[in-house]
């Protein structure tokens, strides 16, 4: 008896956090359309932009580059969170930091590839690529 109503109140949570998520998900696709950039007519004539494969790789995008960009830190931070850990601290308080990392990375990202750091750096490692060179020297 007691383990069918653990069941049948586990069933609800379940239902009820799904129903939670798809409402969360929705508020995300409103916040991932503001990071959306303009596009290149191209792009958008063939709706490429308006699927939700560009707008999660575009996220995946700002998050590797804002990871690349606190790759130093990062370690610092992971040795203080497993000295925490060992220590006994709550790992409820190591899970929001890294939920509080995973968001600076996306910020910083969207940060480095909206102000145009990211082509800044394109440009530099092509001044270092021999094919590039060879091709701006043909022209």
């Amino acid at each position: 008896m007691i383990i069918e109503i653990l069941l049948i109140f586990i069933v609800a949570i379940l239902v009820m956090g799904g129903i939670a998520i798809s409402f969360m998900a929705k508020k995300l696709f409103k916040i991932i359309n503001y990071f959306l950039p303009v596009g290149s007519s191209s792009i958008q004539e063939e709706g490429i932009l308006k699927t939700w494969k560009y707008k999660f790789m575009l996220l995946k995008s700002y998050f590797d580059n804002g990871y690349s960009i606190t790759s130093y830190p990062k370690w610092i931070l992971a040795t203080i969170g497993i000295g925490s850990a060992i220590q006994g601290y709550s790992l409820l308080w190591l899970l929001l930091g890294g939920i509080i990392y995973g968001v600076i990375c996306l910020i910083l990202g969207w940060i480095f590839i909206k102000y145009g750091f990211y082509l800044a750096q394109q440009e530099v490692s092509n001044q270092f690529n021999l094919f590039v060179k060879e091709l701006r020297e043909r022209k």
